[in-house]
């Protein structure tokens, strides 16, 4: 139960994102994880966000008001009129308005946020993936054209002119943004000043795995599958082994949906490994707590090459760790020592994954299966959502207004 202390408000706006839908839950995890340790922060927290055409602010006191917005607003991000509307409506003064970069940036939108700054004491500005121009090529790049022509001229008119202008001008309205990047060298985002930050986690939310050992070795992969996930490279890796003649049983649970399914399960169909390679769809609760505690390794991210990215802070990776389960991971994660025994480290190209190797790190957790809570301690230490939004609350108050 999050304790609210109700002495600041913050707006918490995720635009463009409908987190109902089955394709917005690992936002709505991110959200609702926020807004929680924004309330153990000492802030109440009004989420908004989009819902079958509509704008909905929803109080963590439990208030919830709906407004409608037609399609055009929500795709151009003309939400200023409705934004404006609940103000006056609730003549409130915000301490904190949090915005959290979910589509490209238009007049529309940064009109949205110039108007909030007359009702806030500091705005916050979060990308969640910086740069994200390459991020941006790479779903160009996998659109096929001219079959995909009216995604492709959405994609460039609304990120490589709209996006690429707008946001220059963002350092005017804004306070400073919080990035996960990647970047080792840099001080500003677009001008404006910027703190490092990365993905957390809830640990309140997250159970720990109660796996009990068998002659099987088991794989899981929880996401929104798509390329950058890699996990071509567990169906590939699986096929080397036995083709080596490899002995042990390896199973491979993909959790989730994503435009990279039907590929894998034709991969898998291909390399006739249908029945060690099982696609779940989406499960979440118990039943997503069922699967993984029954597996004994977790699948990270294995294909930002893919991207040209080297790094990552991906929240699965946080949730493996909160669940006491060790996992595979290809790029690095600068929250997470390189000498983190509970991960097993492999390349980031395009080579299968070697399943022996996996083999042998999965022995060598349970040799020191005693030592496996410190998984746990590191997460609540290092990884929950308190810790990263408290650094981005203390880099505020150094930030002149």
């Amino acid at each position: 139960m999050v304790k609210i202390v109700e002495n600041k408000n913050v707006l918490y706006i995720t635009p463009g994102i409908a987190l109902k839908n089955s394709g917005a839950l690992g936002v709505k995890k991110k959200v609702d994880g926020q807004c929680a340790a924004l309330g153990r922060l000492g802030y109440t927290a009004t989420k908004v966000y989009h819902e079958d055409g509509m704008l909905v602010f929803e109080s963590m006191l439990g208030d919830k008001k709906i407004y409608k917005l037609s399609r055009v607003s929500w795709v151009i991000g003309l939400i200023k009129p409705v934004l404006k509307k609940y103000i006056a409506e609730n003549g409130i003064r915000y301490d904190l308005v949090y915005i959290r970069k979910a589509s490209v940036e238009t007049p529309f939108s940064l009109s949205a946020v110039k108007f909030l700054k007359k009702y806030a004491d500091r705005i916050v500005f979060e990308i969640a993936t910086y740069p994200y121009d390459n991020e941006m090529r790479g779903v160009i790049k996998k659109l096929s054209f001219p079959k995909d022509i009216l995604g492709y001229m959405w994609y460039i008119l609304s990120w490589y002119f709209s996006d690429r202008i707008c946001r220059k001008f963002l350092k005017k309205h804004i306070d400073c943004f919080a990035v996960i990047t990647s970047k080792p060298d840099w001080k500003t985002v677009f001008g404006a000043p910027g703190i490092k930050f990365s993905n957390g986690i809830d640990l309140d939310s997250i159970p720990l795995r109660t796996r009990v050992p068998d002659e099987k070795l088991v794989l899981v992969g929880v996401a929104g599958v798509n390329y950058w996930h890699g996990y071509d490279r567990v169906i590939r890796g699986m096929y080397d082994y036995y083709l080596n003649g490899g002995e042990m049983e390896i199973i491979f649970h993909v959790v989730g949906e994503g435009d990279s399914v039907n590929e894998l399960k034709f991969l898998a169909g291909t390399l006739e490994l249908g029945e060690r390679v099982m696609f779940h769809g989406l499960r979440f609760g118990r039943e997503l707590d069922e699967i993984i505690n029954n597996t004994d390794i977790g699948v990270a991210s294995l294909a930002h090459f893919r991207m040209k990215r080297e790094n990552t802070s991906e929240l699965k990776i946080r949730e493996y760790c909160a669940r006491v389960l060790p996992y595979i991971v290809a790029a690095k994660d600068n929250d997470i020592p390189d000498n983190f025994p509970w991960k097993l480290k492999i390349v980031n190209d395009d080579s299968p994954v070697v399943i022996s190797d996996v083999i042998d790190f999965h022995q060598e957790c349970l040799d020191n299966k005693d030592r496996l809570h410190e998984m746990r301690d590191f997460a609540s230490e290092k990884l929950s959502w308190d810790a990263q939004l408290k650094s981005v609350l203390d880099f505020i108050e150094t930030v002149k207004v």
